[in-house]
């Protein structure tokens, strides 16, 4: 497995240029292994060591979990003949992952600092491990001390995701009037 793991660079998901179907699993949704087949062109140009180069990305990347963070990393792919509405769609949701990755970031670090702080005063012995229990107290205290901190972030989160989910019908209505007219 973690073989497997050290092969798997990024891969991909074709999700804005097929919209919501390509998560389905139909013949168009798309998932490459960057250390995989070679026969797709995004694969032959990524390496397991280095991130792909964006301006030969054909669909949107996802990378490894951040080892922070815990968030995967996506790389947007962006269609030569992007709309400025699929635009403004493509660069709030690179805000909203920045948002996401900044406040994810910072919480952890602060999490693991209290719990290796609140660890090193409770240990008797320097080999002893902390019961469940006991670090029970320490998940509480830390989410009750966070209450509001995880109450605004969610609720900016959902503000976030409902104005990128509204422009994405839009990017969406804009495509299927576009394709009528061409008819």
């Amino acid at each position: 497995m973690r073989e497997i793991q050290r092969k798997i660079l990024f891969h991909t998901v074709n999700i804005l240029s097929n919209g919501p179907k390509s998560i389905g699993g139909n013949s168009k949704s798309l998932i490459r292994f960057a250390s995989g087949s070679t026969s797709a062109k995004t694969a032959e140009t990524a390496s397991c060591s280095d991130p792909p180069n964006p301006n030969l990305i054909q669909e949107d990347w996802i990378g490894p979990p951040d080892k922070t963070s815990n968030l995967r990393p996506i790389m947007r792919h962006v269609p030569k003949n992007e709309t400025p509405l699929q635009q403004k769609l493509r660069l709030r949701q690179v805000e909203v992952d920045e948002y996401n990755q900044k406040f994810w970031t910072n919480h952890n670090k602060r999490f693991f600092e209290e719990r290796d702080a609140f660890v090193a005063a409770n240990k008797t012995h320097p080999e002893e491990n902390l019961s469940a229990d006991q670090m029970s107290v320490f998940y509480k205290s830390f989410l009750d001390k966070n209450w509001k901190i995880h109450f605004y972030y969610n609720v900016s989160w959902y503000i976030k995701n409902i104005s990128l989910m509204l422009l994405a019908c839009r990017v969406e209505l804009q495509r299927i009037t576009n394709t009528i007219r061409r008819k």
